[in-house]
């Protein structure tokens, strides 16, 4: 994204005027993409400290990403907020937005002008830069071991910067012909000096209409940083290979390989074990009504009678492997009179929400079957 720097008494006008505008750098004639770690607040504030070291779900997309969508862990506690100063530059750049977040920054009143949205959940964010709180990991080790020590504690990334500044948020309409409307009225948010203003601006060869304008600084914005390693467990087994943990985030299957060659082969082995478990898990689920699969009713029965069928189950597993997701494995050498073999452990996880597409995934294999 590109990043420009104006002169302090010119950006006492630019900053809502919108006279002169840096151009933000869009990937094609037609599509303009925020990096992938920078997401709009849904709610504006003086001090997100609270937010500081939040995890985001492995595998949400960016349009859905905001603070509500973040959790907090025990290893949450090694990630401290530092603020540094924002040095007062003026940038004109992109941010995901999910839809909390485009509510906050007033697209919702701006959509009612009618105006056909382009890159709806991409909004445009023209900002002079205050403050940013970062984070410190003091104990990077302790961290680290924190995360590896309980698998469902850290994903690949978390919320490690806030942005503070004062400026407007905007949304592009289609064309530059099409932006003919404007809305008449401002709203005032209770509570924040924050004015929703709908202005027209034509630029970047399209034309953009103004949702939240913040004059005085707040954080408006978050960045996500990765946590710098494999969160994915190696090595020595950890204490969920006794029994799978209880998560709110899904249900957690731990499978076992028998001896095998080499690691590969082993986890290999372990892995669909965890899904053979995860298909008769889902089996029990359909059979007793617990999820329903649309179309299917009374395929219980027939599920649990497949189930029996060896190479079936195998292809049932198969079918829903795109559903299960591994946060953690461990392989032990075996020693034997012919040589060294190797055993292994997999984490696995069926997320919430996954049960039902899933389910219908092994419906349809076994409704299909000769």
């Amino acid at each position: 994204m590109k990043r420009v720097s104006l002169g302090l008494v010119v950006l006492a006008v630019l900053s809502f005027t919108g006279a002169v505008n840096a151009k933000p750098k869009k990937s094609d004639g037609s599509t303009f993409t925020p990096a992938s770690d920078v997401f709009l607040r849904n709610a504006y504030d003086a001090d997100p400290t609270a937010y500081v070291g939040r995890f985001v779900k492995n595998g949400t997309l960016p349009n859905a990403i905001d603070e509500a969508s973040t959790y907090q862990s025990a290893c949450s506690q090694y990630i401290k907020p530092k603020v540094v100063d924002g040095a007062g530059v003026f940038y004109d750049e992109f941010f995901n937005a999910s839809a909390a977040a485009k509510l906050s920054a007033g697209i919702s009143h701006v959509a009612n002008i009618g105006i056909d949205a382009r890159s709806s959940s991409v909004m445009r964010v023209k900002y002079t830069l205050a403050k940013k709180m970062q984070s410190v990991i003091d104990d990077p080790a302790g961290f680290k071991s924190c995360c590896l020590q309980a698998a469902d504690q850290c994903t690949d990334r978390y919320v490690g910067e806030f942005l503070m500044g004062s400026g407007a948020v905007y949304m592009g309409a289609s064309s530059k012909a099409g932006a003919t409307a404007k809305a008449e009225n401002g709203l005032v948010i209770p509570g924040l000096d924050i004015t929703v203003f709908p202005e027209l601006e034509v630029s970047a060869d399209m034309a953009w209409f103004r949702g939240t304008a913040f004059p005085n600084a707040v954080y408006f914005a978050f960045k996500t940083y990765d946590v710098g390693f494999n969160t994915v467990q190696e090595g020595g087994c950890g204490d969920w290979v006794n029994s799978p943990p209880r998560s709110t985030e899904g249900v957690y299957f731990v499978g076992i390989s028998p001896v095998a060659d080499s690691e590969a082969s082993a986890r290999d082995l372990a892995q669909k074990n965890a899904r053979v478990q995860t298909v008769k898990y889902l089996g029990e689920q359909i059979s007793s009504g617990t999820v329903q699969v649309s179309g299917n009713t009374g395929t219980g029965a027939g599920v649990v009678s497949a189930m029996n069928d060896a190479s079936q189950m195998q292809s049932f597993a198969s079918g829903i492997a795109r559903f299960v997701r591994d946060e953690a494995y461990c392989v032990t050498p075996v020693d034997t009179a012919a040589g060294r073999t190797y055993s292994a452990k997999v984490l696995s996880i069926l997320p919430k929400g996954s049960e039902t597409a899933a389910a219908s995934a092994i419906v349809g294999e076994s409704t299909t079957r000769p």
